[in-house]
């Protein structure tokens, strides 16, 4: 098994697609699914198009069919009260806490996390594909990050090298502690140990 220290996990949740030609605009309000069990919150992204990764590597994507994504990577709570497991108990660079990301979870952990969650609630979560995590992150913007070209910025939205592991805080941080991106999606530019 390959456990992955440092990747967390956001699930999204598959939906029927937005009708055809329609461009992103901003999500509707999150909604919670499932709050019972696990208080996830999922925020609406509809289809559209955007330049995927960065300068002459760039890349025109499509989203054709529009799907619902968490507001946050998913918690040690939510993973706990989901699967009743803890991966990362035990391990180095990690802190532990109900509002920390899940963390060293491997592929089959993830996928047995989303087959919990299907037969709990009769419907289908999977992991976000790369293309539409990028797509959620840049939030319908054509600058280098949701917020604009400003790098001096990133510190307002994320934990990156320089206010992470140059500060010594190199370790995930609790979820949601900085600025949401236009659409409501938190940490996207960085939780840990991202440069």
């Amino acid at each position: 098994m390959l456990n992955v220290p440092f990747v967390s996990l956001a699930i999204g949740l598959g939906l029927a697609a937005t009708a055809s030609g329609q461009t992103p605009r901003e999500p509707a309000k999150a909604m919670t699914w499932d709050g019972k069990q696990t208080g996830m919150q999922f925020i609406e992204v509809k289809l559209g198009t955007f330049l995927m990764g960065e300068g002459k590597d760039a890349q025109k994507a499509e989203i054709k069919t529009g799907f619902y994504l968490t507001s946050t990577v998913v918690t040690q709570k939510q993973w706990k009260t989901l699967t009743k497991t803890e991966p990362r108990k035990g391990k180095v660079m990690t802190k532990e806490g109900d509002d920390y990301p899940a963390t060293w979870v491997s592929l089959e952990d993830a996928n047995e996390f989303c087959k919990k969650l299907n037969e709990s609630t009769k419907r289908t979560f999977r992991i976000p594909t790369e293309t539409e995590w990028e797509f959620a992150c840049r939030a319908g913007t054509k600058t280098r990050y949701s917020f604009g070209d400003q790098a001096d910025k990133l510190g307002d939205f994320a934990w990156f090298y320089d206010n992470a592991t140059n500060a010594k805080e190199s370790l995930p941080h609790q979820v949601a502690r900085k600025k949401r991106n236009p659409w409501g999606f938190y940490d996207m530019h960085g939780n840990a140990r991202e440069r």
